[in-house]
């Protein structure tokens, strides 16, 4: 089973995350508001109005600046305190610092009206609408703030957001360039322009914006945690660990930076550190379902199918109209051969997400199991017209119509443009799609073809370990001009 990327990181990056992401200390404090009607709101804050602090590493008190104008979501902490997301930290706010986004427009239509010409008025008043996504009216707002001050890089900088919200790549990444041009320093820009460049796969460039960032704000663990995605993408697994294990130690109760870095291991194979990680992400933030569902695919590698279905059946729980819980739990029934409920946990996954082709693969390979052929080639012909590259779909196909033991479901000439369209799309580099070939070419009649293609899977000693003594017979088939069947 190949690991994913994380289901995390997804194009689109919410606007609420750009407030996150610009940098700073893990800790931040202010006054705090006592006003629950405000938890769970769009706010948008004063510009300079949030007089920031932190903690150093002494455990002093010291300021680190003035906020622009920005909005944010209003959340409460144990204490019944509402505070923001502001450069990786907590920020408690008064509320004489924000105001709902209806009341500032109406203060920023009223400062417009008095004084036109004021540029921070028009930026405040797109803020505003941005926060109540009237982007269109934004976009106009923060075009009127540039006209007024070209010169200002926060203009530029919320007109990228609302060009991110609208989807606008190519527009988004050139307001964050002009921001960047005109204050280098600005590490928010940076920052945003490398989510556009992520939802681009350009991890090359997003690595760079993100480094940036890090060199301005060296505990803005918002940005290791992306640059780690980055680095993973890439595969190059050690610097992405790297990344994530300082989110960790700047911030050791995000449940995100283990469940990244379980991520990673999984995909470097290593199966227990990435459950000690997955696990750690359960203990920080137990109603998230993604470390269970991650959890169960490593059991199912290591064959713990107790475990898996365990974790997988909590994931469907937390998460039920997510697809991969029930995959994962209908992977570790089929390795139980337990093929009914295999099928309606695959039967669901398939219902929740139609276009996998993927699932109907696996799907496949159940009803193949329980000798029910046709719905097997009919599972595996979905899953090729979903995606006509995915040669493991066409070569199980081409088995079936090769070797099936019912004749009336056998197409040889088919079955040999399936495989030989399979070990193209692979480069010829995975002996089993040869071996497949052969047999599709002796169910032609092909068996010169047949003895050939099948000593060059033979060839392979990998192949050889798995399923020489088998491949050996077919291949003494051929030679004696019969095709292979299974029984």
């Amino acid at each position: 089973m190949n690991a994913t990327p994380s289901p995390r990181w997804r194009p689109g990056i919410a606007l609420a995350l750009f407030a996150a992401i610009a940098a700073g200390p893990s800790r931040l404090i202010a006054s705090p508001l006592q006003d629950a009607d405000w938890t769970g709101k769009q706010v948008v804050v004063h510009p300079g109005a949030v007089k920031l602090h932190r903690l150093d590493g002494d455990g002093k008190v010291i300021e680190v600046g003035p906020v622009d104008f920005m909005v944010t979501l209003v959340e409460k902490d144990e204490n019944g305190r509402l505070w923001m997301r502001w450069r990786g930290g907590n920020v408690f706010l008064d509320k004489g610092d924000v105001d709902l986004p209806e009341v500032a427009i109406q203060n920023a239509t009223a400062a417009i009206l008095l004084e036109p010409g004021r540029s921070s008025a028009w930026e405040y008043r797109g803020v505003a609408r941005l926060a109540l996504s009237d982007v269109d009216a934004a976009i106009k707002d923060f075009d009127r703030a540039i006209e007024l001050d070209p010169k200002r890089a926060n203009h530029f900088f919320n007109r990228g957001l609302a060009w991110e919200k609208k989807q606008n790549n190519d527009k988004t990444i050139t307001d964050y360039t002009e921001a960047i041009r005109i204050d280098p320093g600005d590490s928010r820009s940076f920052a945003g322009r490398s989510f556009d460049r992520l939802n681009r796969s350009d991890f090359d460039d997003a690595i760079v914006d993100l480094s940036r960032v890090i060199d301005l704000e060296p505990n803005d663990w918002v940005s290791f945690l992306f640059r780690g995605v980055a680095w993973r993408e890439k595969q190059e697994y050690e610097k992405a660990i790297a990344d994530f294990t300082a989110v960790i130690r700047i911030n050791p109760r995000d449940a995100d930076a283990y469940y990244e870095r379980g991520l990673t291991w999984n995909e470097m194979n290593d199966a227990d550190k990435a459950i000690a990680d997955f696990t750690e992400a359960i203990k920080l933030d137990p109603k998230d379902a993604n470390p269970y569902d991650r959890r169960a695919e490593v059991w199912n590698r290591k064959r713990d199918y107790v475990q898996a279905i365990a974790d997988a059946t909590k994931a469907i729980e937390l998460a039920p109209a997510e697809a991969e819980g029930f995959r994962h739990r209908a992977f570790s029934w089929s390795r139980k051969h337990d093929y009914d409920q295999a099928i309606a946990d695959y039967d669901s996954a398939i219902r929740l997400d139609p276009k996998s082709a993927i699932l109907f693969e696996l799907r496949a390979e159940v009803w193949n199991w329980k000798k029910e052929f046709g719905k097997a080639i009919a599972d595996c012909t979905e899953a090729v017209r979903i995606n006509p590259k995915f040669a493991k779909a066409m070569n199980a196909l081409a088995w079936l119509l090769a070797t099936c033991s019912d004749a009336k479901l056998r197409d040889g000439v088919r079955a040999v443009a399936l495989a030989q369209n399979a070990c193209e799309l692979s480069s010829w580099k995975i002996p089993a799609y040869v071996g497949t070939l052969a047999a599709a070419h002796a169910e032609c009649g092909h068996f010169d073809d047949a003895v050939k293609f099948q000593e060059q899977a033979l060839a392979d000693p990998a192949y050889v370990k798995s399923y020489g003594g088998a491949a050996q017979k077919r291949l003494a088939l051929y030679r004696a001009k019969q095709p292979f069947h299974d029984e």
